[in-house]
């Protein structure tokens, strides 16, 4: 049965501005055939830019949201890029912070889930509802 997802992907991680983070969904058919692709990002810097603090326009808490046209199913992708290194280089000091995935379907909650973000390898996450 054909429905609409909405895919909401949220973090209240003080310094998610030092990561570039690509939200990205296929639309998929009874078939598994992709129908549709979308994408939102919050891109702040170049990777390596390493900047001092965070960009004047930076708002605290990240979110990004998709809304599909009616599909069967979906592929969600999550890439979480540093740009800029965390200070702290001490090994074990520096714990994961979560990025949550929130997807419904024409309006009732199928997934919510946090996924651990590595804070120097960042993450790529992916699921099929």
């Amino acid at each position: 049965m054909a429905r609409k997802f909405n895919i909401l992907l949220s973090s209240d991680f003080e310094q998610a501005w030092r990561y570039n983070i690509d939200l990205v969904c296929e639309s998929l058919d009874a078939a598994g055939n992709r129908t549709d692709f979308q994408t939102a990002s919050i891109h702040l810097a170049e990777v390596g830019d390493n900047l001092s603090a965070p960009p004047a326009d930076w708002r605290k808490e990240t979110k990004l949201e998709i809304t599909t046209p009616e599909c069967e199913s979906v592929r969600i992708l999550v890439y979480v890029v540093a740009h800029t290194m965390i200070k702290d280089r001490g090994v074990g000091s520096v714990k994961p912070f979560d990025i949550t995935l929130k997807v419904t379907a024409d309006g009732e909650k199928i997934y919510c889930k946090p996924h651990p973000v590595d804070q120097r390898g960042g993450a790529a996450i992916g699921i099929e509802l």
